[in-house]
């Protein structure tokens, strides 16, 4: 008779010693899906900091092309005035020239 009493209890028990299993294997599934997560999560971070630092990287050298460019602008525009001028007194000379050779024809035609 106790025996007969005790089944449902044993039955019940072992109803929940069943539940109890699958309890801990979906919460050791869990703990491994989250240590993946928390791994791919890592992963993701460190791929972040690295883009963060490239696009610094990028960003510095852009600077440093800006003002490479700046200056070749400045020096272009130097050399442009350089020309000019380089220019102007080659014109000079030239008319200073050919002054010079139309008084020393007027001299040799004069003796």
């Amino acid at each position: 008779a106790a025996a007969a009493e005790a089944a449902p209890a044993v039955a019940e028990a072992a109803g929940a010693r069943r539940v109890l299993e699958a309890a801990q294997q979906e919460a050791a599934v869990a703990d491994e899906r989250r240590a993946v997560l928390e791994a791919e999560a890592s992963r993701s971070a460190a791929a972040l900091a690295e883009a963060e630092r490239a696009e610094s990287e990028a960003e510095a050298a852009l600077a440093v092309a800006e003002t490479a460019l700046s200056r070749s602008r400045h020096h272009r525009g130097v050399c442009a005035r350089s020309a000019e001028d380089a220019s102007d007194a080659a014109a000079s000379a030239a008319e200073a020239c050919s002054r010079l050779n139309a008084d020393v024809l007027e001299l040799t035609a004069r003796e």
